[in-house]
């Protein structure tokens, strides 16, 4: 039976890390990666600690060497929640390419297809089609 830990070179623990020689940054909130989870997350806790009235040291950091490029799919995005985030903004100004006029689902078999009812969860009428790359950008620039 072929198992890949068979082939691969074994390396110690100790022998992957690296010391930091960078210098030392204090920050209240420390985000790792900025995907769109994090970049979401410092946008909000910013927003809060604002009209909370408690200014917060945030910060962000990402391996990559511009935000996004690790975000390579394209996406369905429903935008409840940057509506939630952005409550200011118009729809029309998220980064959103179009929005889903129609959905279909289809049972293909080798000379033929049948179309299928769309089940509830996989309807996305009413969502909008994304690059998610672009959408992370977006994001870092609110951040």
């Amino acid at each position: 039976m072929f198992k890949p830990i068979d082939y691969q070179k074994h390396v110690s623990f100790q022998d992957s890390i690296e010391e930091y020689k960078g210098g030392a940054e204090g920050f209240d909130v420390l985000f790792v990666g900025a995907g769109p989870s994090s970049l979401s997350g410092a946008i909000k806790l910013a927003q809060l600690s604002k009209n909370g009235g408690r200014e917060l040291s945030i910060a962000v950091v990402e391996k990559s060497e511009a935000v996004g490029h690790h975000i390579l799919s394209g996406a369905i995005i429903n935008p409840r929640a940057f509506r939630e985030l952005f409550t200011e903004m118009d729809e029309k100004d998220f980064p959103f390419s179009s929005i889903v006029k129609k959905d279909s689902v289809y049972f293909l078999t080798k000379n033929s297809s049948f179309s299928l009812p769309i089940p509830p969860l996989m309807s996305n009428h009413g969502n909008y089609v994304a690059s998610l790359s672009e959408a992370t950008r977006w994001l870092a620039k609110k951040a």
